[in-house]
């Protein structure tokens, strides 16, 4: 299983309608609800950053905000806030800041949160018309050095800028698991090799290679893992030159089991395809998640997972072989 951890903080700052600074608040750490963990599964779970008026402590179990204040998709920026790849859990953040324009949020703001939107909403130039439905990935209070929630008081001449870090934890050790493949025990070491921003939660499906011991099964999109040689720990790191030129695409299916945050992906390679002499000792799968942020793209985070198998698996042409990957999601720390 290849499990993914999550955390959200949230950052405040008020802008007069000059725009220097007037109030700096934060971080604020967020509650990701069960219904932004399987959003990550299904589609776009960030295409607006919301702010309200409720007080209810957050909890998993929420679909939206108490009451919506006003809701914008305006996104400023999006960047790769920080990045350790050297430490366990490793991790990588990326940020995106929404704007609120003078008179959009109006009000006393004590609650946030990130999520999308079901309705029209034509121009991201304006605040969000009222009748539209907000779900929530993450919500989160405002709060003083103590803890206490506090609220935000917005006028009408003030500019606000909500800005959301989404951080990925993955732990670098290798696991080792073991399975009976075509009569055979087989032992299955991996670990994360490679982690960058902009991924995307589906797998790629495109130009998958898998081949002998020495040359990988990789998925389309993946950065060169000779790149990143220190990443590998206990593995030994790769030749990129052996990796072959030609390519041969498997079919996909996926499971998707909603109670549990998590999918098993299959990929099968057909009778015809991706056979070896020497048989396949291991293999890349590329994972990540990914939402459309609206005018500046995608905010995401992508994980690059290496899979050794010994002995190797033989494949013919008289084989079929199917190989599964459960993904797994949850709030970074449970």
């Amino acid at each position: 299983m290849s499990k993914l951890g999550f955390k959200g903080e949230y950052r405040v700052t008020i802008r007069n309608a000059d725009g220097s600074v007037k109030k700096e608040m934060g971080p604020f750490t967020n509650k990701i609800t069960d219904l932004g963990l399987n959003r990550m599964f299904l589609g776009n779970w960030l295409t607006c950053i919301m702010v309200g008026t409720g007080s209810s402590e957050p909890s998993a179990t929420q679909t939206s905000l108490d009451n919506v204040l006003s809701s914008s998709r305006k996104f400023t920026s999006v960047s790769v806030n920080e990045r350790e790849l050297d430490e366990n859990p490793a991790f990588i953040k990326e940020r995106v800041i929404a704007r609120f324009e003078e008179d959009w949020a109006t009000g006393n703001i004590s609650e946030m949160g990130v999520g999308w939107y079901v309705g029209d909403w034509s121009s991201r130039d304006q605040p969000a018309p009222s009748e539209l439905n907000f779900f929530t990935f993450s919500r989160v209070l405002p709060r003083d050095e103590l803890g206490n929630p506090v609220t935000i008081t917005v006028i009408s001449t003030d500019i606000v800028d909500v800005e959301f870090i989404l951080t990925l934890y993955v732990d670098t050790s290798i696991r080792t698991t073991y399975s009976e493949i075509a009569g055979v025990s087989r032992t299955i070491e991996y670990r994360p090799v490679y982690m960058n921003y902009r991924g995307n939660w589906r797998i790629f499906t495109r130009d998958a290679q898998l081949n002998s011991p020495g040359r990988p099964f990789q998925m389309a999109g993946y950065r060169s893992p000779a790149r990143d040689s220190s990443l590998y720990g206990g593995f030994e790191p790769i030749d990129s030159s052996n990796i072959p030129t030609s390519t041969d695409s498997p079919s996909t299916t996926s499971t998707f089991k909603d109670t549990d945050f998590q999918e098993d992906v299959t990929h099968t390679w057909e009778y015809l395809s991706a056979n070896t002499e020497n048989g396949i000792g291991w293999f890349f799968f590329h994972t990540g998640n990914r939402s459309l942020a609206s005018n500046l793209g995608y905010f995401g985070i992508a994980c690059l997972f290496m899979f050794k198998i010994d002995p190797p698996i033989p494949k013919t042409e008289n084989d079929n072989l199917d190989l599964t990957v459960r993904i797994s999601v949850n709030r970074a720390g449970e």
